[in-house]
């Protein structure tokens, strides 16, 4: 559990707040029981946070919380490739809501096409662009274990993609 202390604890304290995380463990089951066992947490633990404000509502701070808890991993290749044909400002895949996430993106288990899974963290109906690095020649909705497709009309450049209030969709793909 984390919570905020608001106390210097240092040596020289300063007489106005601090806000400084600290980071409880918890060394026994808190059932109840006499016999209740011991954790065994050996080793260190870690953990991170943000401080930051915004305006009051989940939804104006949701971004950051994600950005925050999901830290871009940068993987660098020393190689220099020549054959690639897309420059670096193309994104791989985006959606044009803020309400629309894209969790995943992965190889079908049946073949070669690109699943796309995403959910809406809104209560509301949402139309959605999909924007996506490389032409689709077909496009699938599938459910969430990627069976029982249902053909989707590829009409313009970027689909458009509905979505439910709190839905999650599962979209099959083809370059």
């Amino acid at each position: 559990m984390a919570v905020f202390d608001y106390i210097d604890p240092t040596c020289n304290p300063v007489t106005y707040p601090v806000l400084q995380p600290i980071l409880f463990a918890t060394r026994r089951s808190c059932n109840g029981s006499p016999n209740a066992n011991w954790y065994l947490q050996r080793g260190d633990h870690h953990f991170h946070y943000s401080f930051t404000s915004h305006r009051s509502g989940w939804e104006n701070g949701r971004k950051h919380g994600e950005q925050e808890n999901n830290p871009l991993i940068v993987h660098v290749v020393y190689k220099n490739h020549t054959d690639g044909h897309l420059p670096e400002k193309y994104s791989f895949a985006g959606v044009d809501k803020e309400n629309i996430i894209i969790s995943t993106i992965k190889k079908c288990e049946d073949d070669n096409s690109v699943i796309i899974r995403a959910f809406n963290i809104e209560g509301r109906q949402t139309e959605t662009n999909l924007h996506f690095f490389n032409p689709l020649t077909s496009l699938l909705k599938t459910n969430i274990i990627e069976e029982e497709p249902r053909k989707l009309t590829l009409t313009k450049k970027q689909p458009e993609l509905s979505f439910g209030g709190y839905a999650i969709e599962t979209f099959k793909l083809n370059l």
